[in-house]
């Protein structure tokens, strides 16, 4: 009997950065906030990847308020 299974890609921290348009650095930063999931030592899935890219973001610093 012939079993089909979904096929992952995976990519570094590195391929990742590129994909999103950010350092490798905010990469481990996103990581450790919970908004991405590293499935080893320095290995994401793709996909995960990519349908975070497509989430609009602004660029740049959020703006602090100074009362």
């Amino acid at each position: 009997m012939l079993t089909i299974t979904k096929t992952t890609h995976y990519i570094t921290t590195a391929e990742a950065a590129k994909i999103i348009g950010i350092s490798p650095d905010r990469v481990c930063k996103l990581v450790r906030a919970g908004r991405l999931t590293r499935i080893g030592h320095n290995v994401f899935d793709k996909a995960e990847v990519n349908a975070f890219a497509l989430i609009p973001r602004k660029p740049g610093r959020k703006v602090k308020d100074h009362e």
